[in-house]
């Protein structure tokens, strides 16, 4: 039923994962991420998972997108994507948000329209792909090391919806070198 492969690597392996994450993905310029649980319809609670994408040779440049429409459901509460950064990973100065604690955050965020255009790092709800206002969107950065931080709260039950989680893929390119 489980096949699991371990590879051990030496501390000076130009493979080692950099301190702090808990995925990491190297040695292709593209190739897909997900949420812990994904492939059974609901991401994990408690969570904060730091996923690590090694910089290719002669790149510069991340993009982020779904393949699906329903690839990105992280909040159950909202109905499209959200990028404002106090309705993402918190709930709001009163305490009283809406939008919830799930969210994934992406350094230097930038959204692909012709022209690069700089966006909140903080994206959180449940809608068509990854994007603002239910437009899908290709969301970029240029901020090295290449990384994705997804956070969840403890408030993620079974009969939620809205919380799938996340399948993104991903691919490097020599934008902006």
């Amino acid at each position: 039923q489980w096949s699991i492969k371990v590879t051990q690597y030496s501390c000076d392996s130009k493979n080692l994962a950099p301190e702090g994450c808990t995925q990491y993905f190297f040695g292709n310029d593209e190739g897909a991420i997900q949420t812990y649980n994904y492939v059974n319809g609901i991401h994990l609670a408690n969570q904060d998972q730091n996923i690590c994408i090694r910089r290719e040779r002669g790149n510069c440049q991340i993009c982020y997108t779904t393949e699906e429409d329903e690839d990105f459901s992280v909040s159950g509460m909202a109905v499209t994507v959200k990028t404002a950064g106090d309705m993402c990973c918190g709930y709001g100065t009163d305490g009283m948000g809406t939008t919830g604690y799930d969210c994934i955050q992406i350094p230097g965020a930038q959204v692909k329209t012709g022209a690069m255009t700089r966006i909140q790092d903080v994206i959180c709800g449940s809608g068509k792909g990854i994007g603002i206002n239910g437009d899908t969107k290709t969301i970029c950065s240029n901020i090295h090391p290449f990384n994705l931080r997804f956070t969840s709260d403890q408030f993620d039950f079974m009969t939620e919806t809205g919380i799938k989680g996340f399948r993104l893929l991903y691919s490097q390119n020599s934008m902006d070198c």
